[in-house]
């Protein structure tokens, strides 16, 4: 898990570029260990309330974890949404920078994760009632 650590950590850097090949090792990472729980005991030790940049990779490296990940990513993420929503709050006062930007892909990600739970507890018939 040392090896997922490192790509989490090199991925969000704020001394270093976006690598798709980082990306990957994350979410290969979500596969092998089946859950999104290993993700996210890592990404809660980061700076994000300190860092704008730092943030706003967070937030791109977490829309591909779940956009991509395994599909337990989901249902694991739900728990820390209150957290994203403090972290989107925090973010949303500032008025320079990225700021706003942060606010917005925060909430991006919340209502991702909200679409989500709720239609995963929908069964869907041929015709697509529910």
């Amino acid at each position: 898990m040392e090896l997922f650590h490192f790509f989490l950590i090199r991925s969000i850097n704020s001394f270093h570029f976006f690598s798709h090949s980082d990306q990957k090792g994350i979410v290969i990472g979500t596969f092998i260990t089946k859950s999104g729980q290993i993700f996210w005991s890592y990404a809660r030790r980061l700076p994000l309330d300190a860092h704008q940049i730092v943030c706003w990779k967070f937030c791109h490296v977490l829309h591909k974890v779940l956009r991509d990940g395994h599909p337990k990513v989901i249902p694991d993420s739900y728990r820390y949404r209150q957290w994203l929503l403090e972290l989107c709050k925090m973010w949303g006062l500032l008025k320079q920078g990225y700021g706003k930007l942060i606010h917005s892909y925060c909430s991006l990600l919340v209502n991702k994760i909200d679409f989500h739970i709720r239609v995963s507890f929908c069964v869907f018939d041929n015709n697509f009632r529910f």
